[in-house]
């Protein structure tokens, strides 16, 4: 049996003993302040040559260490785990952005789900204005295509007259050539941004489809069967 050195608390040697200190070590600071109450708790840490250091008050020593938080009978209270390094600090930012990132793309899928199925009620429909949009598109482009084909030939005897040299024409005819061939790059450059503007619409009707169609799944099997008989 350990005897406890004259006026040592008894609890605080009892802590010192659970985690494997001699009784000693808490002597003097006993003995110095002739202080007879148990301490509250007694803080333990391992530094980083393997030594056991310990008081009854935090240990400046054990700041970046695993610390070990007793009670003053000497069960363990709880364990403060060490601050986290600057590369853990790092990864838990990526971390987090990440989850953030991840968050708002299931909120805006989850948006443009709910648009979707308030814009189409079912396959018809989107069908229906897909039709409608592209429609609309290929008549612009006709149009501008007819308007193209007008300016080509508006500009035909103009050409013919300079014989390649247009600087030769009267300053009337010369500014008509170059006002069609204006007018002819613009034309271009429209059926041109039209056409890729096609593109971009037909494929995003046929996201659309796609997406709706698995909605539209998912909302049959959600939806009870007419006239099925409640169990």
């Amino acid at each position: 049996m350990v005897r406890l050195p004259w006026m040592m608390p008894r609890r605080l040697a009892a802590a010192a003993l659970a985690i494997g200190l001699p009784v000693s070590a808490f002597a003097p600071a006993a003995w110095a302040t002739g202080e007879q109450r148990a301490p509250r708790a007694l803080y333990s840490c391992q530094d980083a040559n393997g030594r056991t250091l310990a008081s009854d008050r935090p240990i400046p020593e054990c700041a970046a260490r695993t610390v070990r938080e007793l009670r003053s009978d000497g069960i363990l209270q709880r364990e403060v785990p060490p601050p986290p390094s600057a590369e853990e600090i790092r990864r838990r930012e990526i971390e987090e952005r990440a989850r953030q990132i991840a968050a708002r793309e299931l909120r805006q899928a989850k948006a443009r789900d709910h648009a979707l199925l308030q814009a189409y009620a079912d396959m018809d429909t989107l069908n229906a204005a897909r039709q409608r949009r592209l429609a609309a598109i290929d008549d612009e482009i006709t149009a501008a295509q007819k308007r193209l084909a007008d300016l080509h030939e508006a500009r035909k005897p103009l050409q013919a007259q300079s014989a390649g040299r247009p600087e030769s024409l009267p300053p009337p005819q010369r500014q008509r050539l170059s006002d069609i061939t204006n007018a002819i790059i613009a034309e271009n450059a429209f059926i041109a941004r039209r056409g890729a503007e096609r593109q971009q619409s037909a494929a995003q009707f046929d996201e659309d489809a796609m997406r709706l169609r698995q909605l539209l799944g998912e909302r049959s099997l959600l939806t009870p069967v007419s006239g099925a008989v409640a169990r």
